[in-house]
């Protein structure tokens, strides 16, 4: 299983998912790059080990839930069909004729998101059903618990209800979808890793900007430093919980990994050691307190934080006072059934 959503906002539409994937393999690592054990019971093992978000043309990308093989043959199927925004339903509609039956023990969901003659649009198609569902703003997939994927929506309404440029919701969305695994064990769920994700906006795709990912106690005794960024659709995530970059592709991608590898092993090596990174987000670890901070790449500094790379994978942080008092800032239970977590963004 997995999560996905996908959601319209402006004239952008959204989808993120997180990494974590479902076999009958062992894990390959005991833990996730963000420290969430793996999962293992009698013949399921739950890791992260999948991209699962795949670009269909510059402005259609499908992500999905659920059996990868079978979400995979689908996708695969939908992308050598695909002629355009208005054969999205029609296409989806046809899967059942063309590649069914399905097994009804495991549902296996698509969220499509288009940009195209008709604007900004979303399609949802699960396996159980087998017909297609638009016209919504938000659909989710995947086996979170109500609790969050609640809270997802409720989170995602009061954002888009200020004024937030488009290229800034991805961020703050998977940046807090993000904390719910490291304040709640979600791989129990089938979900963790990392949350990523892509928007589209006018006829072209965009993956969401280099993310790092600073995991604090509140002495900072413990840090962990976790970066992502995606080069030619396939994902790069460097740990230091685990001391190990991976590289997640997906096998429909249009570039083999031998050729992937060859064109990007050096320029990772390069890119995981340096500051270049768009947005910093800090997640405390005894608080649902996260702060996400926006570093343009176009600034050579930011006035809320210094960053010096110590070698290893670690980096010596300097932080404002303001941001300092952010970041221990402890929450305020308000009791009034308010979201319990508090969000801040700083431009830098």
């Amino acid at each position: 299983m997995t999560y996905c959503i996908g959601w319209i906002y402006k004239n952008s539409v959204y989808l993120a998912a997180d990494t974590a994937v479902t076999s009958g393999q062992p894990p390959c690592s005991e833990k996730s790059s963000f420290g969430e054990y793996h999962l293992s019971h009698e013949n399921e093992h739950v890791e992260e080990g999948l991209i699962k978000i795949i670009p269909i043309t510059s402005s259609c990308v499908a992500c999905y839930s659920g059996n990868v093989r079978l979400a995979e043959k689908i996708i695969e199927f939908f992308k050598e069909n695909y002629t355009s925004q208005s054969y999205i339903k029609k296409l989806l509609n046809s899967l059942i004729l063309s590649l069914g039956p399905f097994p009804k023990d495991e549902i296996t969901s698509l969220i499509i998101a288009s940009h195209g003659e008709s604007g900004a649009k979303l399609f949802y198609w699960d396996s159980f059903i087998g017909k297609c569902d638009s016209g919504k703003k938000y659909y989710h997939s995947g086996s979170l618990i109500t609790y969050h994927a609640e809270i997802t929506p409720q989170v995602l309404q009061i954002l888009t209800n200020g004024n937030i440029p488009e290229n800034r919701v991805l961020p703050l969305i998977t940046s807090i979808v993000q904390s719910y695994g490291v304040h709640d064990n979600l791989i129990q769920q089938n979900i963790g890793g990392l949350i990523f994700g892509v928007y589209l906006d006018y006829n072209r795709m965009n993956w969401q900007q280099d993310t790092s990912y600073i995991l604090y106690d509140p002495k900072f005794q413990s840090v962990d430093y976790i970066s992502a960024f995606v080069r030619d659709n396939a994902v790069v995530i460097n740990s230091s919980v685990t001391n190990v970059t991976k590289c997640f592709l997906s096998s429909l991608n249009d570039i083999s990994s031998i050729e992937w590898l060859s064109k990007w092993k050096e320029y990772i090596s390069d890119h995981i050691n340096s500051k270049e990174y768009e947005y910093w987000v800090f997640i405390s670890k005894k608080e649902k307190n996260i702060s996400v901070v926006n570093w343009p790449k176009n600034n050579k500094t930011c006035k809320y934080l210094s960053i010096t790379y110590e070698g290893n994978g670690k980096f010596n942080f300097g932080f404002s006072p303001e941001l300092m008092n952010i970041l221990h800032k402890p929450l305020d239970d308000k009791k009034d059934g308010s979201m319990p977590f508090r969000l801040n963004f700083l431009n830098g």
